[in-house]
């Protein structure tokens, strides 16, 4: 899945010598938004957090699944800055969202953000290096209570 796809898009970045970025998103406190809003509430957003990250304006974009609440994101041709751009743009979209808690005061959702980019990736350069990179990005920016984007250029 997500590696064969990683390295596929290595491969063909390496070949036209450009950057490629993997960006990880996922929902935070996916067990708090299940107890609240139930599993097919927490579907529902898993469904708007993949529209969201399928929506983003960069061509050639893989949007593939990526844990329980969670989308990878493969950029091919993304530098770190333009990354970081479309990264902030999803949050800001997912932002926007919002759910009512049964309490009728709507709650916003959260989303955490990793990012690796490969400037421009070597001949035998491992897809799973760059897959690593950006899940630590995505465990720093859970760890910093979430909302935020964390990012990381690799060589």
């Amino acid at each position: 899945g997500t590696l064969g796809q990683l390295g596929a898009a290595v491969a063909a970045c390496r070949h036209n010598r450009c950057p490629l970025s993997l960006m990880l998103a996922e929902l935070d406190d996916v067990d708090g938004l299940a107890f609240v809003h139930g599993l097919d509430g927490l579907s529902d957003l898993r469904r708007a957090l993949e529209a969201a990250c399928r929506g983003l304006e960069h061509t050639c974009t893989i949007c593939l699944p990526h844990g329980e609440a969670g989308f990878a994101v493969v950029l091919p041709g993304s530098d770190r800055s333009s990354a970081i751009y479309l990264g902030n743009q999803l949050l800001d979209r997912v932002r926007l969202l919002s759910l009512n808690d049964g309490t009728g005061t709507p709650s916003t959702i959260g989303v955490s953000i990793g990012v690796a980019t490969l400037s421009l990736p070597s001949k035998n350069f491992p897809p799973d290096d760059l897959f690593k990179a950006a899940a630590r990005c995505l465990y720093g920016s859970h760890a910093a209570g979430g909302g935020v984007l964390k990012s990381i250029e690799i060589y």
